[in-house]
């Protein structure tokens, strides 16, 4: 299992662009290293405006890392561009976010406000229940012991379409998503094992 450090423009973001641009690199990570990933925290949400202290911090989580990846756009930021430093100096592996070919975000959204329209949201609640049931099969067989890793990725492929889907029907989840990865890493640190 490698160590994952993400190194990711957030100035001028918002909480959902972070973590939506953070769990896609995380899903690229997760396919170049099938053994597995542990993704170090790099989200610091207590920034009070210093950017040196914070830097420092980031190059101490970089030091424990095996592999780091940088967002599009990491040369634009000095903070960016020193972790790339430090990776390229010390011989940290280092791997750069590709988006999807011809998708961005408004592209995606287009196409997922499409899908409500054209076939109802109705039917699409029906649709992301039977994907979410989909990728449960292929969970429970992975765990039996199955060699069934890329059915369990294309499942998790239809599932993400129809969560983001769920999520233009019934509203915003990042606050809550927020909270709940809050909660979350303060189980991490009491020593809890399950959510």
């Amino acid at each position: 299992m490698k160590k994952l450090f993400i190194s990711q423009p957030m100035r001028g973001k918002t909480p959902a662009e972070i973590l939506d641009e953070r769990r896609r690199m995380i899903f690229q990570a997760e396919r170049m290293f099938p053994d597995g990933i542990e993704v170090l925290d790099t989200y610091y949400k207590d920034f009070d405006g210093n950017r040196v202290e914070f830097l420092g911090r980031s190059i101490g989580d970089l030091g424990k890392a095996d592999i780091a990846i940088f967002a599009p756009g990491w040369e634009d930021f000095s903070g960016c561009r020193c972790e790339h430093a430090v990776c390229e100096e010390y011989g940290i592996d280092h791997i750069h976010y590709t988006p999807r070919s011809g998708m961005d975000q408004e592209l995606e959204a287009t196409i997922l406000e499409g899908a409500l329209s054209h076939f109802g949201y109705d039917a699409q609640i029906v649709k992301a229940i039977e994907e979410l049931g989909e990728l449960t099969v292929e969970l429970a067989r992975h765990r039996n012991g199955a060699d069934n890793i890329d059915a369990v990725r294309e499942e998790l492929a239809d599932a993400f379409v129809m969560l983001n889907q769920m999520e233009l029907v019934f509203g915003d989840v990042t606050e809550i998503e927020i909270a709940k990865l809050e909660r979350l890493e303060r189980m991490i640190h009491g020593g809890h094992v399950s959510v």
